[in-house]
């Protein structure tokens, strides 16, 4: 036993000697021997650079401590190692490490500090002056972490660890590398210990190896189950090691297992001491210290923390300390006999350090930056500090009852300073006052009895006790009062006592103070303070010269204009001006505060107190002042904030209880209640208040809760494990736990609640913010992105700053608490009693178009109804079959043009809609704001319109159509108009939303009184309303129209871009859904046996069969066209063998890269996953080349891929398909199936196809979309997701979660850097290829954030075609750009124009400043190497500009270097798509580019936006030749994908701006530039491409598939309506880019979808599930050939004629406008039958039967310039509505007026059918004529 001792006090080390290394000691048992405070008296805290996390532990040697910090989430201040003053805290030295600090633990040797630092280095440090002796870079990676090991020296060396390859360093003392030894990656936090000449070290295999310390040898290796998490201990004979699930005991000598015992192992290295092991470990949200038997692993005790224990445990004095790691950190002492507490002590920050400890001292830091000292307080001491001391007089009453006036100078007077700033009462006693004046009866709990009293002694003990009383004796200067409680022998130090130092002044000094912010607690502060403080504000300053110090916060452009003279004058003279929280202004002042961290601690922490502190630390540091500094007071971390009561609640209960009683509003438990989240150190501010009144105005209980950490939430807003709250406002910017995000996260799950933006603008005063176009780019990052990334919603200014802080905006503010407290409301409404209107996509009008992005409406629809039937909505009747719903909505649940006004009437007399009378209307839209009114009279004439107005004899009265299921509608958003009439068609500014659109969204509140709106798919247009552009107001269009309501919305899971839109513009609560199956699409038909033929030509020896399969390979090319898709004169090589063979193998490439193409199989139906080979495919699609790669190594075929490998190809494919079938389909496990199939099993591939499984099963987890979006209905929180199709990141799966942003600040990254740069030298090189070698002077990029999951690749892509890069900051974020030298570049820098999305400005404002700063700096480089062409061509515009006159020097070096056009700010696309599609309104396509120019002519730059510069000046007037100017000099455009599910032709928005570019280019230029495509969806094979081959390769994937035709026949009608738009979207590119679409294209179209090629039953499809969208696409392929652009034969054009025909007589018209609309095309059907049929044919009577000359199929375009007169001839007939004959329409006032609602029975009328007698047949021709007549009877 004695012999154990001595072993344990050997091995301990000494508290009261030097703490030198990690732990204390090499075998690093953290045990000490000495003495440990036994109570938590804090001696002193200490942040010496004001910022930064402490994450290591503390060394100390002699009078000095050291230790490191390393980055927080401010990104500011210094960071480093530094030298302590150890008794006190004072910084000595800092040094920085490389600039990132560390959070390794320091190791002292002979005078020097070795320590590993965030840049990867081990530093060697003099620990007498902190400067660096030297340094070596040893991390390869340093990531976040860099070297955080924690250096080990023993007999000479040095040894560390490098995580990211597990790497042991040994190092000499001078920093050379003596060996090295390898394992595999470990965690950043890992050591080794060392004894007895051996080395210890925790290997990433994972594995523990024990080494000769000296060669590097391995002497033995254990293998372990699981990754080592911490530093080993060593005992005598045993190695203890922690792993992430147990703590293990090995042999020290040769790694054999001991004992091993379970622990959630966290990076927490034991202590062991007196033979019991002690350690922390990570059991979220708790942790806990678990104390074993050191000798068999058995639990001893086991103790919890409030936290994860990461810090590793100290033994010292019978104690174990440590820290935890959460928001509520806090340092413990535990017994460590039994684990009880013996103290605690709250930091309020994540601990993970470890304590050290020296001389009774423990050390231990902590992520608020400090590093805390505990020691022993001496004894007795109450308070000890200085006092100020001036002339004025202090009234203090006696126990007497009699006032007493003491000069404040004197030794009582001091103690009553004292006792007010230590919270101290005392009672005087005046009993003998005549004798000794006044007394201290009784201080504290401290009151005079017999001999026991208060006494005081001045300057204790130099000068001898005052023979006077204390309200008498005066202090000097500089005296110290001593007040102690004894009897007359007692000495002051043995004695409770109060030691007070005086401080007198004779001036004070004079302090101007100019802030925004704690302006209540700066009066308050001033009344005793040691300044002299005028609080002022910006305005009212000019001069500064009589101040001593100058302070300034958050000034602001306009404020730093005003300011720059006077202060610097007052600077030059010397006097201190302190500038905080103004970032881009801090060189105004000329202090700096990185010297200075408290000043903004103070700050921050605000309360009148560390005013108090803050006045002093300026008065001592700047004024000259020789008085007393107290550290800053950190503010409750946690309370409830009322304006109506003085102070801050602690508690819920508490807080309950006042609110219940107070007078004026009281809490009602029947009513709602909402909480508001502020950051805790927001208070004294007018805003909040403002916002607590707004809620309860509104009828709301409120509760504000000032809070640090989210745990604050469940404390506050939960009672009983149930909300307490039924929404919460968060007014706190940054995510909400910044510390531990997904902490956040899972807090907000736990509550489960709405949680709405309430935004305090930073850099905008009110009025600024109303006289703009939206918020400062500056602030969307951290107003909007970041609390996104939270699942927060709805983003919604509150307020502004101005001079006396934030100041509410009143309009807001109600707006704000309106919404609030409909959300409250939704959640408290029982479901049966909800009011729900879902509104999906019917944009054009027309039957055919019910539509989503990839999402199947009907079916979704039917989905949606049965899932809130099953949730207890009242949906009044049985949801409709998919083919009686999709009736029910083509008729009744459409928008109607106002061409066709027949149809208007038939959706009338089907007795759904609504009539809303004109004159109630009239009353709703004169309450919109004034200016509001007068736009849309001006644009649409006065209420009603003409849009959707249906009129009899008792009135007006505007129509919504709608489908009533009891509390359920289903209803059509209403079109935006532009089809309308050609003065919207053709407007170049914002179009406001016409009356019936503003009827529909006010009736849904006024007349229908809706709970809440789902607005169902991408995208509605009510987010694209006019208005601001982020940060809208209550009078922009979007919340005008939304009003108070609460909005959900289902929203495809990738399209992050546009869903942001409809978050913060739509005020939308986003429920994510899954894309459609994304497969590859495979080889079809002849393409199948092109490649079959291909494969045989190479691999056949026999001449004449080769050349068989070489002619059948030519002829089969030619047929399709293919020797065009490769761009390639087939006739002229075929007879070249070389040249042959060369394009059999470009050919046999194009096809297996054709059959390897992705597209979409089918739509998506919401809450409905896919099952079968849909599911497989997607699942294959996701799992990659990996699970190709590995299932070809199986198969032996090993250049996998290779094209020529056909046989291979098809085996593989075979294995692949059978594999996940088997597995995902079958259910038959991965190892069985391997066997199954191969007979064999690999351990990688059953990795792989256990990924499968997981994929397969969040796949299968996306039937929660429809509980998501019900849970959302409830007011519940909605969790949030990343956002991206499955297969660039499956981490979207599950959807039915609210997706959330990028981090703008990191745009681009270096990752999207290094492509985008790769892409634009492809580009360039590309270019070149086309035109001989010659570069490019300027081309055109389209800029979209519909790209934005690239991270920023094609911002990289224009930066480096200008020749720019980004400037990054050490943590990732671009904070500026600069050149590239020209000689590094090694060519031209080449001109861009950039054509920017409105969603891209909104999205990314500060991104379209960085790129016009770019080109302006390359604009301004006139170096010699290489040309410049951005320089040339600003110079030739500039010299445009100044001949052109009436435009200034400064003005036009401005616009000669602006290069960003887009549209008008609040403002969105082109809006090329209605005008085009209304083609019977031009024909001339200069039209089209000349509208292009005008509505994208807006320039945009860092100091000018929407053609207005900073100072206000309107460049309007000049954008529109500026642009034109560019455009003629733009040689060729691109545009980027990175889709896998999006293409070119599955949408308008790429026609309308590539193609738009295209056509404004040809328009100014006669000629259009080259089109490319820059293709990053696979990042890692990133390439270029002519659009021309992009664009065929989509065709022959898609539309030409009949994979892709069968997917979309498996869903109805939503499936007809994707070909039909097709169709609409390929006549888009013949409008912009006709050469891009050839005769062949059209015919290929009609022959399949019309002629039924693939013999798919195409007609049946359409007649049965949508005839109106095989109307559409024959409308379209008609009005093509009207347009000169398609030239079948005549009897191919009668054909489609009357096949349209037939369609419209069995089912009625669609009644789009290209159909219904356009009279032109119907004057052309008539020429095209012949004249025998025209009677029949449902033509006007009269019409002309001439026909058509046939021509070519290889065609040249025309583009005619002649506008033709058809169009506006009004025609007498056309194909209108079904609605039955009647003499007069109803004027009913009963069903049509009353209640504004015809609620009628629900009654299909049938059809008679096309095959009835002939009697029947000739009635129905009657029919069709007075369809075509009621369609057109309004027109006349």
């Amino acid at each position: 036993m004695l012999l154990l001792m001595l072993f344990l006090v050997s091995l301990a080390g000494l508290a009261g000697a030097d703490y030198d290394t990690f732990k204390g000691d090499n075998q690093r048992t953290g045990n000490l021997s000495g003495t440990g405070p036994q109570q938590p008296n804090l001696l002193w805290s200490a942040s010496p650079t004001g910022h930064g996390y402490i994450g290591a532990a503390a060394a100390v040697s002699g009078e000095r401590v050291f230790f490191s910090n390393w980055p927080d989430m401010t990104f500011k201040g210094d960071l480093g190692l530094a030298g302590l003053n150890r008794a006190d805290g004072k910084l000595l030295w800092l040094n920085p490490l490389g600039g990132k600090g560390g959070a390794s633990n320091p190791t002292l040797e002979d005078g020097r500090i070795f320590i590993g630092s965030l840049t990867g280095d081990i530093f060697c440090v003099d620990a007498g002056t902190g400067e660096t002796v030297w340094n070596r870079t040893i991390e390869p990676d340093p990531q976040w972490w860099g070297v955080a090991s924690s250096p080990l020296i023993q007999n000479g060396l040095i040894y560390i660890m490098s995580f990211s390859n597990g790497t042991l360093h040994a190092l000499s003392l001078d920093g050379e590398e003596k060996w090295i030894l390898s394992t595999g990656g470990v965690s950043p936090y890992l050591s080794p210990a060392a004894s007895t000449g051996r080395l210890y070290l925790p290997g990433g295999d994972p594995a523990l190896y024990c080494l000769d310390a000296a060669k590097g040898e391995v002497l033995w290796k254990k293998d372990l189950p699981s990754q080592i998490t911490a530093t080993p201990t060593l005992g005598d004979e045993e190695v203890f090691i922690a792993t992430r699930d147990s703590i293990l005991a090995l042999d020290a000598e040769n790694g054999d297992q001991l004992w091993s015992a379970g622990i959630n192992g966290s990076i927490s290295s034991p202590a062991l001491s007196f033979g019991r092991l002690y350690v922390g470990s990570d059991d979220k949200p708790k942790g806990h210290i678990s104390c074993f038997d050191a000798a068999n692993g058995s639990l001893i005790w086991r103790a919890e923390a409030n936290g994860p224990v990461k810090s590793s445990p100290l033994v010292l004095d019978g104690l174990i300390y440590f820290g935890t790691s959460c928001d509520e950190g806090a340092v413990y002492a535990l017994h460590a006999g039994n684990g009880s507490v013996a103290w605690s002590y709250p930091v309020g920050a994540f601990i993970m350090s470890t304590a050290s400890a020296s001389d009774g001292v423990v050390y231990i830091g902590a992520d608020d930056g400090r590093l805390y000292a505990f020691g022993s307080q001496p004894r007795g001491l109450l308070w000890n500090g200085e006092v100020l001391l001036d002339e004025q007089s202090l009234n203090l009453t006696a126990s007497s009852g009699k006032v007493y006036q003491v000069n404040a100078s004197s030794a009582l007077g001091a103690l009553a300073l004292a006792c007010q700033q230590g919270n101290f009462s005392f009672i005087l006693n005046d009993s003998l006052y005549s004798l000794f004046g006044l007394q201290i009866e009784s201080l504290g709990e401290y009151s005079a009895t017999g001999d026991q009293s208060w006494r005081f002694w001045i300057n204790y003990p130099q000068e001898a006790m005052p023979a006077l009383g204390p309200d008498i004796a005066n202090l000097r200067d500089g005296d110290r009062a001593v007040f102690y409680f004894g009897d007359r022998r007692a000495k002051p130090e043995d004695s409770p006592r109060l030691e007070i130092t005086g401080r007198v002044l004779s001036k004070r000094p004079e302090a101007l103070f100019l802030t925004v912010g704690n302006r209540p607690q700066i009066k308050q502060a001033t009344l005793d303070s040691v300044l002299n403080v005028t609080l002022s504000s910006f305005q009212n300053s000019s001069n500064f010269s009589s101040y001593d110090l100058i302070f300034l916060e958050m000034i602001g452009s306009d404020a730093a204009s005003r300011l720059q003279a006077p202060l610097q004058q007052a600077g030059a003279k010397g006097i201190p001006i302190i500038i905080i929280n103004s970032q881009g202004y801090e060189s105004l002042g000329n202090i700096n505060l990185t010297d200075h961290p408290f000043i903004e601690k103070y700050w921050d922490y605000g309360q009148v107190e560390n005013m108090r502190r803050l006045f002093s630390y300026l008065a001592a540091n700047f004024c000259g002042l020789n008085i007393e500094v107290e550290e800053p007071l950190p503010t409750p971390k946690e309370y409830i904030y009322h304006p109506d009561y003085p102070d801050l609640f602690e508690n819920l209960s508490s807080y309950l209880t006042w609110y219940g009683n107070k007078t004026g509003h009281k809490f009602n438990v029947s009513a709602p209640t909402v909480g508001i989240i502020s950051y805790y150190q927001d208070l004294d501010q007018a805003d909040r208040s403002a916002l607590i009144y707004a809620l309860e105005e509104n009828g709301a209980n409120v509760i504000d809760l000032g809070f640090s950490a989210t745990s604050s939430l469940k404390k506050f807003f939960m009672s009983n494990n149930s909300s307490i709250v039924d929404a919460v406002i968060l007014t706190k910017s940054f995510r909400l736990s910044y510390g531990d995000p997904d902490q956040g996260i899972a807090d907000l799950l736990e509550l489960n609640v709405p949680v709405l933006r309430g935004m305090r603008l930073y850099y905008q005063t009110p009025e600024e913010w109303n006289n703009s176009t939206g918020m400062n780019p500056l602030e969307i990052y951290f107003q909007i992105a970041q609390p996104e990334m939270d699942g927060v919603v709805e983003p919604i200014v509150m307020s502004g700053r101005n001079e006396s802080g934030y100041q509410p905006i009143e309009e807001q503010m109600d707006w704000l608490a309106d919404r609030a407290v409909k959300w409250a409301d939704l959640g408290r409404i029982n479901n049966s009693e909800k009011k729900v209107a879902i509104i999906y996509y019917n944009h054009g009008g027309g039957k055919d178009n019910i539509e989503g992005c990839y999402l199947n409406v009907p079916r979704s629809l039917q989905k949606i109804l049965y899932g809130m039937k099953a949730a207890g909505y009242h949906v009044n009747r049985t949801v409709p079959e998919e083919k009686a719903l999709v009736d029910l909505l083509a008729h009744q649940g459409t928008n109607v043009g106002s061409w066709a006004p027949g149809e208007l009437l038939a959706m009338v007399d089907a007795g759904n809609a609504t009539l809303l009378p004109a004159e109630v209307y009239e009353q709703w839209f004169k309450t919109l704001p004034q200016d509001r009114q007068s736009e849309v009279t001006e644009m649409w004439g006065p209420p009603p319109g003409k849009i959707m107005v249906y009129e009899n004899r008792s009135g007006k009265f505007l129509v919504i159509p709608k489908l009533s299921f009891g509390n359920v509608l289903l209803l059509p958003q209403p079109s935006r108009g532009w089809l309308e009439n050609s003065t919207v068609l053709y407007h170049d500014k914002s179009v406001p939303p016409h009356h019936q659109y503003i009827a529909f969204y006010l009736w849904l509140k006024y007349g229908f009184g809706a709970d809440a709106v789902v607005h169902l798919g991408k995208h509605g247009t009510q987010e694209w309303l006019p208005g601001k552009e982020c940060g809208i107001s209550r009078d922009d269009w979007p919340a005008l129209l939304i009003q108070d309501l609460p909005v959900v919305y289902p929203y495809i899971v990738d399209n992050i871009a546009e869903g942001t839109q409809a978050k913060r513009r739509g005020d939308a609560v986003m429920i994510t859904h899954l894309t459609p199956p994304i497969v590859a699409s495979g080889l079809y038909g002849n393409l199948t046996n092109l490649a079959e033929t291909v494969y045989q030509y190479k691999s056949v020896d026999n001449a004449s069969v080769k050349e068989v399969y070489r002619r059948e390979i030519i002829n089969v090319s030619l047929e399709m066209h293919l020797d065009e898709d490769l761009e390639v004169d087939l006739l002229n090589i075929s007879s070249n063998e070389t040249d042959f063979n060369r394009f059999a193998d470009d050919l046999e490439a194009y096809l297996y890269g054709l059959k390897s193409q992705y597209m979409p199989y089918g739509l998506h139906v919401f809450g409905q996953p896919p099952v079968g080979e849909p599911l497989t495919g997607l699942v294959m699609s996701m799992l990659g080349d990996d699970f190709k790669r590995e299932v070809a190594g199986i198969i032996s075929y090993d250049d996998y891929p290779n094209p020529a490998r056909l046989d291979r190809d098809n085996e593989l494919k075979n294995c692949t398909d059978k594999l996940l079938f088997e597995v995902i389909t079958n259910g038959t496990g991965c190892e069985a199936a391997q066997k199954e199939i191969f007979g064999n099993v690999s351990s990688n591939l059953t990795g792989l196809l256990n990924l499968s499984l997981e994929y397969g099963q969040a796949i299968a987890a996306c039937s929660a979309e429809v509980p998501g979006l019900a849970a959302a209905l409830n007011s519940s929180y909605t969790p949030p997701s990343p956002a991206d199709d499955p297969i660039r990141d499956p981490a979207v799966l599950p959807t039915g979660r609210n997706f959330r942003s990028v981090d703008p600040r990191r745009v681009p990254t270096s990752a999207a850097w290094a492509v985008g740069s790769s892409l634009a030298e492809k580009l360039i090189d590309e270019y070149r290829l086309d035109h001989n070698g010659t570069y490019p002077r300027k081309m055109a990029l389209v800029l979209w954030a519909w790209a934005m999951t690239d991270h920023g690749v094609v911002e990289s892509e224009i930066l480096r075609l200008v020749g720019a890069e980004p400037v990054y900051d050490a943590y990732g974020g671009v904070t500026d750009v600069r050149l590239i030298p020209l000689s590094e570049m090694g060519r031209p820098r080449i001109d861009v124009v950039v054509i920017p999305s409105g969603l891209h400005r909104d999205l990314f404002p500060e991104k379209l400043q960085l790129i016009d700063r770019a080109i302006r700096l390359a604009a301004n480089d006139t170096s010699p190497e290489y040309p410049n062409y951005v320089r040339e061509n600003s110079e030739e515009i500039y010299l445009e500009l100044m001949a052109g006159g009436n435009i200034s020097e400064q003005q036009a070096a401005i616009l000669s270097a602006s290069r960003i056009f887009l549209e008008e700010a609040g403002t969105y696309g082109p809006n090329l798509d209605s005008p085009i599609s209304a083609s019977d309104t031009w024909e001339n396509d200069t039209k089209i580019g000349n509208l292009f120019m005008d509505r994208m002519s807006y320039i945009y730059g860092d100091g000018i936006w929407s053609s207005r510069l900073s100072s206000g000046e309107d460049l309007s007037g000049l954008q529109r030749d500026l642009l034109k100017d560019n455009l003629a000099e733009v040689e060729a455009a691109a545009q980027h994908t990175n889709s896998n599910l999006y293409g070119f032709i599955d949408n308008d928005d790429v026609y309308q701006y590539l193609g738009g570019i295209s056509l404004a280019v040809r328009t100014v230029a006669g000629k259009a530039p080259d089109l490319y495509v820059t293709d990053a969806v696979d990042p890692e094979k990133s390439e270029v491409s002519s659009l021309h081959h992009y664009f065929s390769r989509e065709l022959r994937s898609r539309y030409y598939n009949p994979q892709w035709i069968q997917g979309m026949m498996e869903q109805g009608y939503s499936g007809a309506r994707e070909m039909d738009k097709f169709a609409e979207y390929l006549w888009g590119w013949e409008a912009t880019v006709p050469d891009l679409v050839s005769e062949k294209t059209w015919n290929e179209v009609k022959e399949i979808y019309v002629d039924d090629k693939y013999h798919m039953g195409l007609k049946e499809f359409f007649d049965e599930n949508n005839p109106w969208a095989t109307q559409a696409l024959t409308g379209r392929l008609l009005e093509t050939a009207r347009k000169d652009r398609w030239h079948p034969s005549q009897e191919v054009l009668q054909e489609i004629v009357e096949r349209y025909e037939q369609s419209v007589k069995d089912y009625g018209v669609t009644c789009c406008h290209h159909t219904c609309g356009n009279l032109a095309l119907e004057e052309y059907m008539q020429g095209v039958l012949p004249a025998h049929d025209s009677g029949s044919s449902g033509s006007s009577a009269g019409a002309s039967g001439s026909s058509r000359p046939s021509s070519s199929s290889s065609r040249q375009k025309s583009h005619s310039s002649g506008e033709s007169a058809a169009h506006n001839q009004t025609m007498p007939a056309g194909f209108g509505s079904e609605a039955p004959l009647r003499q007069q329409p109803s004027d009913s006032p009963s069903s049509e007026v009353n209640g504004f609602v015809m609620e009628v029975a629900e009654t299909r009328v049938s059809e008679p059918s096309s095959s009835s007698a002939p009697v029947l047949a000739i009635g129905l021709v009657l029919a069709v004529l007075f369809t075509i007549w009621m369609g057109f009877r309004g027109r006349g």
